[in-house]
């Protein structure tokens, strides 16, 4: 905003607006905010919307608007907290600050800000990165215990399945012994009869 009663805004912010070829002007008292909202160019409180110098910004021109509510700026001026509610561009007269070097000083900090918060979001992203790679080790890890001591049990029970075996096994031989101790018979021997004939 200058003394010329133009304000002006960069064409990004024309293209969020829906790029319209005329605007009408808003202000509210209470809050000493304007509004530049997207009209028709056939109304007739509508300003055209026409490109500045550089091509990158937009124009709008209203002395009358300016004088209606006593808009006097004595410097070029720059909105710092301008925003869009939906298509219309609000801008707060009580957040200004002339253009120059102190301008640039807001941006330089500004762009500080915005550096130092990417960094922030940065750390806190590979913060939470190691925090999920720890949950995943922790919780593998755990899974390996769980599996080591599945694999105990088997064992264990494999082992008492070998004992049982074994008991079982020796009662069986105590309960039938093989007899070892009787003599083996001959077939060709000769065997006593009682009341048999014996020859000699």
């Amino acid at each position: 905003m200058n003394p010329s009663a133009e304000i002006t805004f960069d064409v990004d912010t024309y293209r969020r607006m829906g790029e319209p070829q005329a605007v009408v002007l808003l202000y509210e008292v209470s809050t000493e905010t304007i509004g530049i909202k997207p009209a028709n160019v056939n109304e007739v409180s509508a300003y055209l919307v026409r490109k500045h110098s550089t091509r990158s910004t937009r124009v709008v021109r209203s002395r009358a608007f300016f004088r209606k509510h006593g808009i006097e700026p004595v410097t070029t001026m720059v909105f710092t907290s301008a925003y869009l509610e939906e298509d219309i561009l609000v801008l707060d007269l009580r957040n200004t600050v002339a253009y120059g070097k102190h301008w640039k000083s807001l941006k330089q900090d500004a762009a500080k800000r915005e550096a130092a918060a990417e960094a922030r979001a940065e750390r806190e992203r590979v913060r939470q990165e190691r925090a999920s790679e720890k949950l995943k080790l922790r919780d593998e890890r755990e899974a390996l215990r769980r599996e080591n001591q599945r694999l105990k049990r088997i064992e264990r029970q494999l082992a008492a399945r070998d004992r049982e075996l074994k008991r079982a096994r020796l009662d069986l031989e105590r309960d039938h012994p093989t007899d070892n101790d009787q003599s083996p018979i001959d077939p060709h021997a000769k065997q006593n009869r009682p009341g048999g004939l014996h020859f000699f």
